[in-house]
């Protein structure tokens, strides 16, 4: 029973500490999933997870924990559910910038695991009535921790610009509707990206190898590079990302016209002059993007 109370709290454990270290790409994670107004509760979530992982490890309060374990993964899962049906979303993000991808299949088969331990650890083990002083000590020390680690990497970065709509109504909008159209590709191709970005921002410039894998596995048939800095970030990308994609270089106020919403970076993904996908945050490998993987359907109709 100890195996599986430690195992169960080593998983909320690793996504916990995944999230806390760049707590940016869980912003994004929600964001992503459709539930932006809530976004704010990134680092309470974070610290949520390592405290029952704490709990359990440490068999603190060990049914009331089994307990919250089981309702926890139960709603995380229904967001996720929400998220691959609505918003096609197919990577959960459980453990941050830290995975590599996740399949819905391997992530529900792997949740219903953790609600069957969940629930055989309510019902097989004995209440505790005692808690030790250094399992006390152990738990605030974790939770202190994991708030360093969250506050050292938070910047408050989704927000929306004041007065402005967000982002995401352009999804099925005619691009030339919208702020965007002054940004799409000279030449007329069926399917694009519109990629928005800052010279200066790790998470835009780790997308560029990720990038490339949509041209040339014929994903999308244009990619349109959008960015924004100062001149010397602009000399950095210059000398150190070479690319074939178109580039326009727009002022800060220009980006914060065409978007509505902080930080960079955002992509448009265009099919026939609709906007057929938002994705917010690292841009994932081409195979995590659902629907649009389908182009060539669209090309037929």
């Amino acid at each position: 029973m100890h195996i599986l109370s430690a195992l169960l709290g080593f998983i909320y454990l690793v996504s916990g500490f995944a999230k806390a270290i760049d707590i940016k790409e869980f912003y994004y994670t929600i964001t992503n999933y459709g539930f932006q107004p809530l976004n704010f509760l990134a680092p309470l979530i974070v610290i949520f997870e390592i405290a029952l992982a704490v709990s359990l490890i440490l068999r603190i309060r060990l049914k009331l924990s089994a307990v919250v374990s089981s309702v926890t993964i139960v709603v995380f899962t229904l967001m996720f559910t929400y998220a691959y049906v609505f918003r096609d979303v197919e990577d959960c993000g459980c453990f941050g910038s830290l995975g590599t991808g996740t399949s819905p299949i391997w992530f529900f088969l792997r949740n219903i695991l953790i609600l069957i331990i969940s629930i055989t650890v309510f019902l097989l083990y004995p209440k505790e009535t005692i808690i030790a002083p250094y399992k006390k000590s152990v738990f605030f020390f974790m939770l202190l921790i994991t708030a360093y680690l969250v506050g050292f990497t938070y910047n408050n970065p989704i927000k929306l610009s004041s007065g402005k709509k967000n982002v995401f109504v352009y999804a099925k909008s005619n691009i030339k509707d919208t702020p965007l159209g002054k940004y799409a590709p000279e030449s007329s191709d069926f399917s694009y990206m519109l990629y928005f970005f800052s010279y200066s921002c790790p998470h835009c410039l780790n997308s560029m190898e990720n990038m490339k894998q949509y041209t040339t596995s014929g994903f999308v048939d244009n990619i349109v590079l959008v960015g924004t800095g100062a001149k010397e970030s602009l000399d950095y990308y210059n000398n150190n990302f070479k690319t074939d994609y178109q580039h326009i270089d727009i002022s800060e106020e220009a980006m914060k016209e065409a978007i509505n919403t902080l930080p960079v970076p955002v992509s448009f993904f265009i099919v026939n002059d609709t906007v057929r996908k938002i994705w917010q945050g690292t841009l994932p490998v081409h195979q995590n993007l659902r629907k649009i993987r389908y182009l060539g359907d669209y090309r037929s109709n």
